[in-house]
């Protein structure tokens, strides 16, 4: 048998993405839609009711903790999971529509997470 082949195989397999597949730790609530609307809601009205700068961010900080709050308190949170990649970093990533399950093995792509197959 010509084991430069079964080098190659085996190398080839070694070096695949499968093989560096990360695992889903857990999953934790992102309300990170809400944020971005409450803070830029807040960034208008306190710039106008406060005007200048000083009023738009200081609206625009308590903008951003009502509107993730809001969206928690009202049950529309959305999805996110911390994945622990082999190197040992964990990393939350946003998943509003797949489902995974804790030990679940994912590859991230550009900062989304996809089953490994």
């Amino acid at each position: 048998m010509n084991y430069s082949l079964v080098i190659f195989v085996a190398g080839s397999l070694a070096l695949s993405p499968l093989s560096w597949a990360d695992e889903v730790v857990r999953e934790v609530e992102d309300n990170t839609v809400g944020g971005v609307f409450g803070g830029t809601a807040g960034l208008l009205v306190g710039g106008a009711i406060a005007g200048g700068i000083p009023g738009a961010l200081l609206g625009g900080v308590l903008g951003l903790f009502g509107g993730k709050q809001l969206q928690e308190s009202s049950g529309l949170s959305q999805r996110a999971y911390v994945v622990v990649a082999e190197d040992g970093e964990h990393k939350t990533i946003r998943s509003p529509q797949a489902v995974y399950q804790p030990g679940d093995d994912v590859v991230l792509v550009d900062d989304r997470i996809q089953a490994a197959k």
